[in-house]
């Protein structure tokens, strides 16, 4: 039934993504939209609710299945005609609830009748509760529009990694070789990519909290009996709290409103029954740190394996708190913590917590006991020795009644006596909350949750004390890794932790949406043609590309990453053709050859193996003569440009030329960018920057993280539109223009900036227009974005097939000549090709191409890749590598290589 519901739910939204018009209006953007824009564009009419739903469920069938993410595990087939009912009310002048088509992403713990909860397992993939989950009714009733359901850890067992033996493994949104946390890992990253507005996820010890701090989301785990659990499959009912995860402060307060309160069918909450306040809203206020005392709970903070870049996160973020009015008391001590932590305090119920719940599916519950799961095999390998510790204790007597007993929270004297622990020294000390990192390390890599498991400090007070606790986005590590702060407070102070946490929030503003996530471009099918192929890769594990330029990553990883890289940043297509250019197969093949490097004899397949070739195309007089794909790429691979795509941005410049878009060679390059005047450009010509000789200083040093490079790298990172010609723009003058050559990466940046400004069109569009169709590409490419809708990135980035990589050396061996025209000015490949004299002294680089020998030249990629052309013989050849460092690598003679393959085919 389940699988059903899935295909149902794709099913639909390919009906939708061929039919609607649900784009974005002018103001509306669905990427970090929040309640409040998702009722604003309703309001004035840009948008329907219909819109709005439709909209999200595009963002998930073009991001999720393809970048790996896995967050979803199926669409609420009903979602769409109930946001279409919600237009009729709101047409016909009905009051509408307060969280009105706000799209909720749901963890699949969840019970909810239209569609199966399986709590992570397979055991329960077909099970359709009879009845919405406490929660899920009180969203319903609020007018809120369950959109999908998200992954979680299988049984809600780990809190290091998001793994469902019904629906696989979630990776981090902000960086896919790491892990989102356990268990609501789908809902985080889902939330985190703007796949809904509102995540719903369950916190045993670290479940809203830990993947919040990884994802930058506000989550918030509320005391225990403030909120009901009724209907959320447990893991052990005296310490399961259930509650929002969501990109703002202001959103969390909101969804609390509608989700806290007294629940007949869940006990505890009698104890919460006149504890709610009547509008948590109310709390948001941008000063409420003034005045207020704020402990510094140091247990844990300095603990022996804490991350040094996560510590240093927390100083500033101590820094900011005090900025913003707070007095911060560090440090604070909580007495007997050590021994507290140390209690047996935890409680083995899950067997008979699972039995309550499964007796509340009726007759239709697909298993009675859930220790059937371990005889049946129907479990995931990492949680089969909880299964075993679980199984210990019968399924039908309650914990309370074994000996030795286990009774609930309020009556479990070792867990109230570290609650009256902590609150007495809160009032001792005089704070109104305590503080620490929701994590002390960043998040682990995925194929290491194990190995990397350290600085949960989710698990180690709010869960044992039963106090409330949030954790609100506290800044980044490394670049893109998020973390959290923790606020945890008194008993029933929801309210002043969300006063905190939205005070800090609003000083700090850290919460930036995941590159690889961006908003979808209009321009292009939103829906997955399913009369091509799956990109064939589209499902692998990949690294980050902060690894792939340090030399980080492990070779599988490693290739896996070049062929996937429109995952890491948002991309812009360069639209292929109707008729690729045709590459008949020569009928005079390449053999085998040996040839010498560095006084070694080699042959070809010592070549390809020990430089890591993933895949080559030799192509002799317009056929090919050698075709072999490694590494696991196939004829459909697209694969990363590295420094190839230089030599095709600088023959945009060409281009450009020829259209009259650039009216010389050597035009100032501030006639075309101003923005340069008064800057170390002022005064280069498109000329010196072609060959790198502007005389601006520049440190190309990839694994060195405090050069130029490397700080290129993390302006990409940051998607901040601009932010790279801001650093180049801010670079000093080290030579006179024209006096002194320098390989940089951030010229060819500003080489793309001069032809989107020139062209007045996008880089890809004019790459697609001028060449990339004309010539006959076969397939589409992307190209990387400094951000969202931004400018392509001139030196790297471009991914595609390649034959077409092949196509673009041939288009230069037939000298820029399409269909009988030529395309560039008379002499360009000549002169972008050769050798130059730079201050008098020759220089083998000529407009970011590589003059070689025997009359050849190439395009060249730092980690082996090449487009290599030989114009006398007519020889193209295009190859991809997979060399582990992008600097020092020991391999074979490339040009050797080259050179002893012109010989052989001649």
């Amino acid at each position: 039934m389940s699988m059903i519901y899935k295909f149902a739910g794709m099913a639909l939204i390919l009906g939708l993504t061929a039919c609607s018009g649900s784009t974005p209006g002018p103001g509306f953007q669905f990427v970090e939209a929040t309640i409040e824009d998702v009722q604003a564009a309703i309001r004035s009419g840009e948008m329907s609710c219909a819109d709005i739903v439709e909209g999200y469920l595009r963002r998930i069938e073009a991001y999720d299945r393809s970048s790996g993410m896995n967050a979803i595990i199926f669409a609420n087939p009903n979602a769409v005609a109930k946001a279409e009912i919600l237009d009729q009310r709101i047409a016909a002048g009905d009051e509408m609830g307060p969280l009105f088509c706000a799209p909720v992403l749901l963890k699949d713990n969840f019970d909810t009748s239209d569609m199966p909860t399986s709590g992570g397992s397979i055991a329960l993939k077909d099970s359709i509760p009879p009845d919405d989950a406490f929660m899920v009714r009180k969203l319903r009733e609020a007018d809120a529009i369950i959109i999908a359901k998200t992954n979680m850890a299988e049984w809600a067992f780990s809190p290091r990694q998001t793994v469902s033996s019904s629906y696989g493994t979630t990776a981090n949104a902000y960086a896919l070789d790491r892990v989102p946390a356990g268990s609501s890992g789908g809902t985080a990253s889902g939330t985190a990519a703007s796949f809904g507005v509102i995540g719903m996820g369950s916190d045993t010890g670290n479940s809203i909290r830990g993947p919040s701090s990884h994802l930058a989301l506000f989550g918030i785990r509320s005391t225990i009996g403030l909120t009901s659990r009724d209907g959320v499959i447990p893991l052990s009912f005296d310490r399961d709290i259930a509650g929002p995860m969501v990109r703002t402060v202001t959103d969390g307060a909101k969804v609390f409103n509608v989700v806290a309160g007294y629940d007949p069918a869940d006990p505890y909450t009698e104890a919460g029954k006149d504890k709610l306040e009547s509008d948590y809203t109310s709390f948001l206020d941008a000063n409420a740190l003034q005045g207020k005392r704020i402990g510094v709970l140091r247990a844990l903070v300095d603990t022996d394996d804490a991350d040094p870049a996560v510590t240093e996160v927390f100083k500033q973020a101590l820094v900011d708190l005090r900025n913003a009015g707070a007095e911060i008391v560090d440090p604070f001590s909580v007495p007997n913590f050590a021994e507290h932590l140390e209690g047996d305090y935890f409680c083995a119920r899950f067997r008979y917590d699972m039995h309550e719940y499964l007796r509340s599916l009726g007759d239709g519950a697909p298993i009675k006991d859930v220790i059937e799961v371990k005889a049946s095999g129907q479990y995931s390998p990492y949680i089969g020795g909880g299964l075993d510790y679980f199984a210990g204790n019968p399924a039908d007597v309650h914990p309370k009644d074994l000996d030795p007993s286990c009774p609930d929270f309020f009556e479990h004297e070792g867990r109230q006596a570290f609650l009256a622990d902590v609150v007495t020294s809160m009032d001792d000390a005089g704070i109104d909350a305590m503080v620490y990192p929701s994590w002390t390390n960043p998040p682990a890599h995925l194929d290491k949750p194990d190995e990397e498991y350290k600085g949960d400090n989710s698990q180690l007070v709010a869960p044992a004390t039963g106090l409330p606790a949030v954790s609100v986005p506290m800044g980044y590590t490394y670049g893109n890794l998020p973390a959290g702060l923790q606020i945890l407070g008194r008993p029933w102070s929801e309210g002043l932790l969300i006063s905190l946490a939205y005070a800090y929030e609003q000083a700090t503003h850290h919460r930036r949406p995941p590159a690889g996530f961006p908003p979808i471009d209009d321009s292009q099918s939103l829906s997955r043609d399913t009369t091509k192929p799956v990109y064939p890769h589209e499902n692998e594990p990949i690294g980050s590309v902060r690894q792939a330029y340090s030399g980080e990553l492990y070779p599988d990883i490693q290739a896996n990453t070049f062929r996937n890289i429109h995952r890491l940043f948002p991309t812009r297509r360069v639209a292929a053709g109707d008729k690729p250019y045709p590459l008949p197969v020569s009928e005079k093949q390449l053999n085998n050859f040996r040839f010498e490097s560095r006084g070694t004899q080699y042959d070809l397949y010592d070549f390809l193996s020990l430089n890591r070739v993933s895949g080559i195309v030799v192509l002799k007089d317009g056929e090919i003569a050698f075709e072999k794909y490694l590494l696991g790429n196939s004829r459909e691979t697209k694969w990363m440009s590295m420094s190839v795509v230089k030599s095709m941005t600088a023959t945009l410049v060409g281009l450009a030329i020829k259209d009259g878009h650039i009216s010389g060679i050597d035009d100032p390059l501030t006639k075309y960018l101003p923005q340069f005047a008064d800057t170390a450009y002022d005064g280069v010509s498109v000329r010196n920057l072609l060959q790198m000789a502007s005389g601006v200083d520049w440190n190309e040093t990839y694994t060195d993280p405090s050069s130029d490079r490397r700080a290129m790298l993390m302006a990409q990172i940051s998607q901040q539109p601009g932010s790279i010609l801001t650093l180049m723009g801010n670079l000093d003058r080290a030579a006179e223009p024209g006096e002194r050559w320098n390989y940089s990466t951030g010229e060819t940046q500003v080489v793309g900036a001069l032809v989107a400004a020139a062209t007045g069109m996008n880089v890809a569009d004019y790459l697609s227009e001028k060449l990339w169709q004309p010539f006959g590409m076969e397939s589409d490419a992307s190209w990387w974005l400094d951000a969202a809708h931004g400018l392509e990135i001139g030196g790297s980035g471009l991914s595609a097939t390649l034959r077409d990589y092949a196509r673009f050396g041939l288009y230069m061996a037939n000298n820029g000549v399409i269909d009988g025209e030529p395309t560039l000015p008379d002499g360009w490949i000549e002169t972008a090709t050769s050798a130059k004299v730079v201050a008098g002294e020759k220089v083998d680089y000529g407009y970011m191409w590589w003059p070689l020998d025997m009359g050849a030249y190439a395009a060249i990629g730092i980690f082996g890749q090449f487009i290599y052309v030989h114009p006398d013989s007519n020889i193209v050849v295009a190859m991809w590598g997979a060399q582990p460092k992008p600097v020092g690598k020991d391999v074979v003679d490339e040009y050797a290589f080259f050179n002893a393959l012109v010989r052989e085919l001649e």
